[in-house]
């Protein structure tokens, strides 16, 4: 016998049960449909046409290509419907389809705190309670200090913003690395729960990051207003001669983070498959 899906319009071929012949006329009974996993109801004939011999399906063409497939739905089961709950019963399976980002935000939760390792590192660096030459470098992301005496007094926005807003902005840029890092790791461990990436939103703050990062990295640069090769690569000695290599992390972190940003936006996530 066969029969169409309302859900994906595909032509499905079944066998009624043995005891077609005791059940009463109208019987609905349940077919799988292959193609897309929806249960729907057929309506069997008469007990008398069950009785007879199926006819096999012939094109007028025999040169014509079936417009389409035809599957062997195997046993069929009974359950009274119709072509309206089967197309809710279709809607609710692709609503009962979830897309898991747990492994992205997973992967977004590791650089936000390594990132936020090098602030917190910077923070202790800056405070002299972690005397370790080589971590000096971290101080430049310390935006742990300066968001303290935010908090602390009033005056510093004064201070900060009145001579010039341009140049305050720079001061604070590593609060706004420290505060966006915070930001990105919660929606990372909300996206945990909620087993949800939103792609777009984490492509824009991974870019955000690492373009805070890199203003950060050039404060000193971009408040003297020196952005020619000489003066950068003058930087760059200086850099050299302190020894503040580890500046260069925060943004070496930034970096791969955007990449990997960007492949998970244009990578679709695999569909977890609902049960039937």
């Amino acid at each position: 016998m066969y029969t169409k899906c309302p859900s994906c319009r595909a032509e499905i071929s079944f066998q009624p049960p043995a005891n077609a012949a005791n059940l009463p006329d109208g019987y609905k009974y349940r077919v799988k449909c292959p193609s897309c996993g929806v249960t729907i109801g057929v309506k069997l004939p008469n007990r008398t046409a069950i009785a007879q011999v199926q006819p096999t399906f012939t094109p007028a063409n025999p040169n014509a290509l079936m417009p389409e497939p035809v599957y062997n739905a195997g046993a069929a089961q009974a359950v009274p419907t119709d072509e309206k709950e089967a197309k809710a019963a279709a809607r609710a399976a692709q609503k009962a389809e979830k897309k898991p980002g747990t492994a992205r935000n997973v992967t977004v939760l590791v650089f936000t705190l390594l990132l936020l390792v090098c602030s917190v590192l910077g923070y202790f660096v800056n405070q002299g309670k972690l005397d370790v030459e080589l971590l000096n470098g971290l101080g430049m992301f310390d935006g742990v200090s300066i968001l303290e005496k935010m908090t602390e007094s009033l005056d510093f926005y004064t201070l900060t913003f009145e001579a010039d807003v341009a140049q305050g902005m720079l001061t604070v840029l590593p609060v706004i690395f420290f505060l966006a890092t915070l930001l990105t790791a919660a929606l990372a461990i909300i996206g945990l729960f909620t087993k949800k990436y939103v792609r777009l939103l984490h492509l824009v703050l991974a870019l955000g990051l690492l373009a805070v990062a890199a203003c950060t990295m050039f404060q000193p640069l971009l408040m003297a207003g020196e952005f020619g090769g000489e003066a950068l690569a003058n930087y760059f000695m200086d850099i050299m001669e302190q020894k503040l290599f580890l500046m260069i992390v925060p943004v070496a972190i930034c970096v791969i983070y955007a990449f990997c940003a960007l492949i998970l936006t244009f990578v679709p996530m695999k569909k977890k498959a609902a049960r039937a």
